[in-house]
């Protein structure tokens, strides 16, 4: 199993997809800064604290980056299960390791590729914005004595981030598998994305669980909530992922 899981995250991680998205991601929270920046040029408003660190921060958490992130994590690896089934290489792997080795190497693989996508698109913007704005900073001293906050905070968003990275790129797995499409497994897990901000916004303002943006960056809940929300996510959704492609690999098709 330890190399069939090598294996598979190589090919996972140095799939010119994980490249793309990882990109894609970094010009995301490029353009969520946008709000931020036009506050401070155009409104005059002043912001407390480390510029590089806020603007890094509202990169990765601002609605651009969040809505094309189950779209970007989908790219490396959804279709990795269907593709192995539509072309027969599933017989050969699962005749060797047996089907429980290879499908938790999957899906293993699938949760890290995202995870390991928005982690990097992360420190990425954290690293960019620090090179530009921490030379001229002129409150660093604040940094200094509020290192622990800065990092709490930071370490806080990026766990979420990783979370929701991981969470998506396995129920793209899921949806490719079930629509039997690879570019449905891309665009799939966009789509539903919207659907679920935008019914929870419109419909149940109250219920602010329901919406996915709120497990990323939490503005209303409990961050501690949304960690444990979406692990319970990921678990159902990595057995549900599980037991379909299990039948899949039983059909041979």
């Amino acid at each position: 199993m330890k190399r069939l899981l090598i294996t598979d995250l190589k090919r996972g991680l140095k799939n010119k997809y994980f490249l793309l998205g990882t990109a894609g991601l970094v010009l995301a929270g490029i353009l969520g800064m946008d709000s931020i920046y036009s506050q401070m040029n155009h409104s005059g408003i002043h912001i407390d604290g480390l510029k590089f660190f806020h603007f890094a921060q509202t990169g990765s958490s601002s609605s651009v980056y969040l809505t094309l992130l189950p779209l970007f994590v989908a790219l490396p690896f959804s279709s990795c299960i269907r593709d192995d089934i539509k072309s027969g290489f599933s017989l050969y792997y699962v005749s060797r390791s047996g089907k429980i080795p290879y499908l938790f190497s999957k899906i293993t693989t699938s949760f890290l590729t995202g995870a390991f996508m928005v982690g990097l698109s992360t420190l990425c913007l954290y690293a960019g914005c620090f090179a530009i704005f921490f030379p001229v900073e002129m409150e660093v001293q604040d940094f200094l004595q509020n290192t622990g906050s800065y990092l709490q905070i930071g370490m806080t968003g990026l766990g979420l981030g990783i979370l929701n990275g991981g969470v998506w790129s396995v129920f793209s797995v899921f949806l490719s598998l079930i629509l039997n499409n690879k570019y449905m497994g891309w665009g799939a897990p966009f789509i539903l994305y919207y659907i679920l901000v935008a019914f929870q916004e419109r419909y149940y303002e109250k219920l602010v669980y329901l919406n996915p943006m709120e497990w990323a960056s939490p503005q209303i809940t409990d961050f501690r909530l949304d960690f444990i929300i979406l692990i319970l996510v990921g678990f159902v959704v990595s057995l549900v992922t599980f037991l379909y492609a299990e039948r899949r690999l039983i059909w041979k098709r």
